[in-house]
């Protein structure tokens, strides 16, 4: 190919270009009703929202669960993946240059005029050479963008999963503590029983009272433990659950339990989160943004497979020197070539007209995923915000009916001293006092969850402490380690 040639072919490649959808174009609009709702202020990516509950065993669960949680692990690990992929697919833009060394050394044994001759030849070929491909059409670039989209995203998923995670602790802890207040209620219901029941064992005994009235204490305080029971195999499974989030083993827990009496008062407080929302949601929220990344890679993808219908240049340049004995190498002679290649597809039995109806299906795929993403996280917000009224008025509902329970279970007991009512009364107060005060124990750890499901649906909190996920974390130092130890010396 001329000078002429090759210039002519490098300006019609600023020229060509190949259509594909704008993921810029995307646009989703935060829904009024929504709007209406909520405030300014709001979380934020950096925001610890998990802190607003004033507790610290909590923010310490959520910050070991950051260090050692295996999940975290394997989505930092994707994003190195994607990091090395970006880097091998953008190389392919730049020229490459390799060298090619050749040495041999032969005998030839033989007659030459009659006289037996032994003559020995020495052959080396140093050979240099350069290949770069025009990227005329775009081929190589929509490559290296849909490899940079998957790299954000495969970042946007990490962020998702620290988001998660710190969803998922704080759920778990809520629920534990739920658990042992509800068993310290039942464990206090128990002793109030076994107290009642010995007095009224000691009437029966003493003929005071009948066996029936005996009899259905005593049933009723061994449904009572048998629900302490229970609950003490709920609360080792919520311990259970809570250190694999953390990436902890069993032998490795803390005791959190409050042994003591604990009021639903002193459980964590419920925090006022800022609820503010705005078309900003959509670039806080990380399953958005990693969404929209990848309807991004597939719209390159398609700019791609559209590119492959289209022919290719290749520049190849070649220079050399040869020689016989090894020390006339760099004096021997010197070679060079230019070489141009273009490659036209003519009939390929429409393989890669299938390859971009593949890349476009899966565009078509990612963008209806990215909207229905959006959707379901309007739906979440919405719900959150329902959810934490309606546990609100609840709350004071469960109020007004364990103060009534209260009341009613100490007239039952005072009028059945008093020969007024029968024992069934107090048993059906006693049943419902109980309820009552799990019930209250339950809502409390419901509309703890309600705030982390808002909190968690307002796409705040990913960003904390996330510059840490760069240091050496536990499982990389164990492969490096066990790397280290399996090569050879």
């Amino acid at each position: 190919m001329t000078t002429s040639g090759l210039l002519a072919a490098l300006i019609a490649g600023s020229l060509f270009s190949v259509g594909s959808p704008d993921p810029a174009a995307l646009e989703i609009k935060t829904p009024q009703a929504i709007v209406a709702t909520v405030s300014e202020d709001t979380l934020l990516p950096e925001t610890a929202w998990w802190t607003l509950f004033g507790d610290p065993v909590l923010d310490a669960c959520v910050a070991t669960a950051f260090e050692r949680n295996a999940n975290l692990d394997m989505a930092l690990a994707r994003v190195e993946q994607a990091r090395a992929v970006l880097g091998e697919t953008r190389s392919y833009q730049s020229p490459t240059l390799d060298v090619n060394f050749e040495s041999s050394r032969g005998r030839v044994v033989g007659p030459a005029n009659g006289v037996a001759t032994r003559t020995e030849q020495d052959a080396n070929l140093l050979v240099g050479s350069v290949n770069y491909e025009l990227d005329l059409f775009g081929r190589l670039r929509k490559g290296t963008a849909a490899a940079l989209a998957d790299w954000l995203a495969t970042q946007a998923a990490r962020n998702n999963v620290r988001l998660v995670l710190a969803a998922d602790v704080t759920r778990a802890y809520f629920t534990l503590r739920c658990t042992d207040e509800q068993l310290q209620v039942l464990r206090e219901t128990l002793a109030a029983d076994r107290e009642t029941l010995e007095i009224l064992r000691y009437r029966y005994v003493h003929g005071k009272d009948s066996e029936l009235e005996y009899q259905r204490f005593l049933a009723e305080t061994a449904s009572v433990e048998r629900q302490v029971r229970a609950y003490e195999n709920i609360l080792a499974q919520n311990e259970t659950a809570l250190l694999v989030l953390m990436g902890m083993n069993p032998k490795d827990m803390t005791p959190m339990r409050q042994h003591d009496a604990v009021s639903v008062d002193v459980f964590p407080k419920l925090p006022d989160v800022p609820v503010g929302l705005s078309a900003e949601i959509l670039d806080r929220r990380p399953d958005l943004m990693q969404a929209r990344q990848e309807y991004v890679a597939a719209v390159a993808r398609v700019g791609k497979a559209d590119a492959e219908r289209y022919p290719s240049l290749n520049l190849n340049f070649l220079v050399g020197n040869a020689s016989g004995p090894i020390d006339d190498l760099f004096t021997g002679p010197t070679g060079w070539s230019i070489l141009g290649q273009l490659a036209a597809p003519i009939f390929d039995a429409g393989r890669r007209t299938s390859r971009l109806r593949q890349a476009e299906a899966k565009a078509w795929e990612a963008l209806a995923n990215y909207e229905q993403t959006a959707r379901v996280a309007f739906q979440e917000i919405s719900d959150a915000l329902v959810n934490r009224e309606k546990l609100s008025a609840q709350a004071e509902q469960l109020y007004i009916m364990g103060e009534a329970q209260s009341k009613s279970y100490t007239l039952a007991t005072s009028q059945f001293q008093g020969g007024k009512v029968g024992q069934l009364d107090v048993l059906d107060a006693h049943r419902n006092l109980l309820q009552v005060r799990l019930e209250q124990a339950g809502n409390h750890r419901d509309q703890l969850n309600a705030a982390v499901q808002l909190c968690m649906a307002l796409g705040g909190g990913w960003d904390v402490l996330a510059d840490d996920d760069l240091q050496l974390r536990p499982t990389k130092k164990r492969y490096l380690e066990q790397k280290q130890a399996s090569s050879p010396e």
